[in-house]
């Protein structure tokens, strides 16, 4: 039997961790900060319509999930994956069951017309560095 404990690789200030106090542990292992959501989200802001109960965008994230799949202000959200969305608790429900790598259609009203969004839950690709001037 051996025992393994994960620890951060760099600390709260971005700056690499040289040295970890001694462990019980047979192996330590050096894990990079969490940068995304272990979930995604769509990055909406979403308020009831008055009218209806559905939910009506208020606002959408720049570089987001729903930005890239094409919401806008004003959308109404009519269905997730054929399911009704009639509150904010089935909009909850279908979101929280959703991981990375899942696609979902979204049903919407825009203005008087019904159409569908096609969403792909994918994580953001990491910044490349700059490249290095050459000596």
């Amino acid at each position: 039997m051996a025992s393994l404990i994960p620890i951060p690789i760099v600390d709260q200030k971005d700056r690499r961790i040289e040295t970890v106090r001694a462990s019980y542990a047979n192996f330590l292992w050096g894990l990079p900060p969490e940068k995304d959501a272990l979930y995604p989200e769509l990055g909406l802001s979403t308020a009831d319509s008055p009218a209806d109960g559905k939910r009506r965008v208020l606002s959408v994230e720049k570089d987001s999930v729903a930005k890239l799949a094409g919401f806008e202000e004003g959308d109404l959200l009519i269905s997730m994956d054929g399911t009704p969305l009639n509150d904010r608790e089935a909009f909850n429900r279908l979101m929280a069951e959703k991981n990375w790598g899942d696609s979902a259609a979204i049903t919407i009203r825009r203005g008087e017309r019904e159409m569908p969004i096609q969403v792909l839950f994918r994580r953001k690709e990491p910044a490349k560095p700059a490249p290095q001037p050459t000596k």
